[in-house]
């Protein structure tokens, strides 16, 4: 039996209140962050297929340009892809340039690709012009982009 003068020291120990407390600052934290975190992923996916298809689409220009031959970037809105058929692909030789965009940058959706000439391709000649202005839209959730061939230089712009 303990003295009376000598005093029960207090435990340090976690009570259930602490812990559920903790779990609740944690739970409205994530709360918080979650949609940020999700428009941030939509902004980064959009961002990373236009560059990969303006970097296309430039491929393609240099490629009419060095092989004196025109080179077409086909769109196919249905499929959710693009591909060059008349140029190599530049990583695996001897396969298809197909870039399929729901697996290359996961949730991004081909909108539209309109070019003047009515058609949803563009050809550039063996100078590197391109037969029609269009533009090319992107989208992940609400995030979009417009990629953009000028008809005349075939400058190729995101917007």
């Amino acid at each position: 039996m303990p003295h009376p003068d000598q005093r029960r020291s207090p435990r340090a120990a976690l009570t259930l209140i602490d812990l559920i407390v903790t779990m609740l600052v944690i739970g409205v934290m994530g709360a918080v962050a979650a949609p940020r975190f999700s428009a941030m992923m939509n902004h980064y996916r959009v961002s990373a297929a236009a560059g990969r298809l303006q970097a296309d689409l430039e491929y393609a220009r240099r490629q009419a340009q060095t092989q004196g031959r025109p080179q077409s970037v086909v769109f196919d809105g249905s499929a959710n892809r693009y591909e060059l058929p008349d140029s190599p692909h530049p990583d695996r030789p001897g396969t298809k340039y197909v870039v399929e965009l729901s697996s290359a940058a996961a949730g991004v959706a081909l909108k539209s690709a309109a070019f003047e000439s009515g058609a949803s391709a563009v050809t550039y000649d063996l100078y590197g012009r391109p037969d029609a202005a269009g533009a090319v839209v992107l989208a992940a959730g609400v995030e979009q982009r417009t990629i953009r061939v000028d008809g005349t230089s075939g400058r190729v712009t995101v917007e």
